[in-house]
């Protein structure tokens, strides 16, 4: 089943989405971006994780690999950083790296999980590639499946995904950019859902004191408004439904564009160079993004000025 869907961008960007990671998809991503990528190594590359929910580890991993020439990628531990018996220990980069020129943006959003999310921390937390988009689902787990008998089987969690042995935070990772949408639906406005802390969260869903979780980020805050009324009347899972859909053209979707405009300003292969020098142009963007929500409001007759500071 095809994994990946990638084009060339006005910008000279590469903008590559990967729906799933299976077996062949590294091969398949190295081969559309590197055809696109030509005789100029040196373009940036946006990869679209947002309904990513996961698949093969050793094809996520070997997708950051691409990028990276050295380093740890993935440690894997079960209870108190123990070994896991049928599990691989750690995952390292190799010198074989097509892409080690090109500035990377990862897109994230709650439907980005496991694999994805593992593919996205191990470039981030090798100072590889910064995020944009929404916070991730949050799922550092594994789980092997046990046979009970000829139809019936036991899936058991055994163990944590490590990305450069930092635990994914319960919460899911937190982008660098966040984009932030309010849904101007046929039934009236809709906000952003909200995550609860992690201590808000089950004690099965937080993550165990043993480990070592990434730090905690602060990001900064796009806000737009988006209209799917055109499917007026329509059943609110409907609504929900479109709420998803992205545009035909990835520039008229918010998230891209930012990524664009960070690759071909402040394209870096260090991502915290790349965010650092991006910092007084994103500045400026959130607040003209404010000022244009605020105004789209007003003349739908709402008064934003005081619930600003909480979109």
């Amino acid at each position: 089943i095809p994994s990946v869907e990638a084009r060339l961008l006005e910008s000279g960007n590469i903008y590559a989405a990967i729906s799933h990671f299976s077996q062949t998809t590294p091969d398949d991503f190295r081969d559309r971006v590197d055809a696109l990528m030509g005789a100029n190594r040196r373009r940036g590359v946006i990869i679209d994780l947002r309904a990513n929910s996961g698949g093969s580890m050793l094809g996520s991993s070997a997708i950051a690999d691409a990028f990276l020439d050295e380093g740890l990628l993935i440690t894997t531990a079960g209870r108190h950083g123990s070994h896991v018996s049928g599990l691989t220990d750690e995952v390292r980069a190799d010198a074989t790296t097509p892409f080690r020129d090109s500035p990377a943006v990862i897109l994230t959003s709650p439907r980005t999980a496991s694999g994805s999310e593992l593919m996205s921390a191990s470039l981030r937390n090798n100072d590889r590639a910064i995020f944009v988009g929404q916070r991730t689902f949050g799922k550092g787990t594994v789980q092997k499946t046990y046979a009970l008998g000829t139809d019936e089987a036991l899936k058991l969690t055994v163990g944590n995904f490590l990305p450069k042995g930092l635990a994914i935070p319960a919460g899911g990772l937190v982008p660098d950019v966040e984009i932030r949408t309010l849904f101007l639906t046929a039934a009236g406005f809709r906000l952003p859902l909200g995550r609860p802390a992690e201590g808000e969260m089950e004690f099965w869903q937080r993550n165990p004191s043993w480990l070592s979780v990434e730090p905690a980020r602060t990001p900064v805050v796009l806000s737009f408004l988006r209209d799917v009324t055109d499917i007026e009347d329509a059943p609110a899972e409907e609504e929900e439904e479109a709420e998803d859909t992205l545009p035909d053209d990835p520039l008229e979707d918010p998230a891209v564009a930012v990524a664009d405009d960070i690759l071909l300003r402040f394209g870096s292969t260090s991502a915290s160079r790349m965010l650092a020098d991006a910092s007084p142009f994103l500045a400026e963007r959130s607040r003209q993004a404010m000022t244009d929500l605020a105004r789209a409001l007003e003349v739908r007759g709402i008064d934003w000025s005081a619930g600003s500071a909480e979109l």
